[in-house]
């Protein structure tokens, strides 16, 4: 599967919103009990505004985002959202084996937040080589972690 990662577009907002939306609004509904589109703008704003934030695109479509950033001997995966009609066709395993691979070749601990109402992406996740390592950065999310020794 041949996908690209390029810089978002000023014009492509609402349509990156809406592909956050369809991916997370259910999850985000389970845990804090509704979706807010005022909350969850001022939250993707901030999202486009890092500069990890990539566009992900597959034969010239707008599929998804990912963002991710080093920090010391960690690279972190901050987020991944696929439009749901794209999820279970390989892309998002693709999008992780190739993070995996970037990161042991510098080597790097590869660390993720996952929502604990999110099994989908936990199952890709765990099916990839990362395993759960717990509590996360708050009572809503787990840490995940693939290093070479977690196979």
């Amino acid at each position: 599967m041949d996908y690209q990662l390029r810089k978002p577009r000023k014009e492509e907002y609402d349509l990156l919103f809406g592909i956050k939306k369809r991916a997370f609004s259910e999850c985000v509904i389970e845990t804090w009990g509704a979706w807010d589109d005022e909350v969850q703008h001022k939250f993707f704003q901030e999202d486009l505004g890092d500069s990890g934030f990539r566009v992900i695109e597959l034969d010239g479509e707008v599929v998804g985002m990912v963002s991710f950033g080093k920090e010391k001997a960690v690279m972190k995966l901050y987020a991944l959202y696929i439009d749901p009609e794209m999820q279970g066709k390989g892309l998002g395993t693709k999008i992780l084996q190739d993070l995996i691979q970037q990161a042991e070749k510098e080597p790097l601990v590869l660390k993720l937040q996952v929502l604990h109402c999110n099994i989908r992406a936990q199952k890709l996740y765990e099916r990839v080589g990362f395993t759960n390592k717990g509590p996360g950065h708050d009572e809503h999310h787990y840490l995940m972690e693939y290093s070479n020794t977690s196979l």
